[in-house]
């Protein structure tokens, strides 16, 4: 007579989920936040540059996105 082990695994689904969803979030959240800090440094020398009287002329540092 074999005797087998049920395992109680009811909730595996559910938990491997879960963590899955947390490492996704934490990935898109960390690609996002370095994303922004680009992006926000990117607009600040365009607004700098087109805010300029003359495309000779120095920009004005004055003119920050933040």
């Amino acid at each position: 007579m074999k005797l087998k082990l049920k395992l109680n695994q009811d909730g595996q689904a559910f938990v491997e989920y879960m963590l899955i969803l947390v490492a996704i979030v934490s990935v898109v959240a960390v690609l996002g936040m370095g994303f922004r800090k680009t992006l926000f440094k990117m607009w600040t020398v365009f607004t700098q540059e087109i805010a300029a009287a003359c495309p000779t002329c120095p920009t004005n540092p004055k003119y920050k996105l933040r």
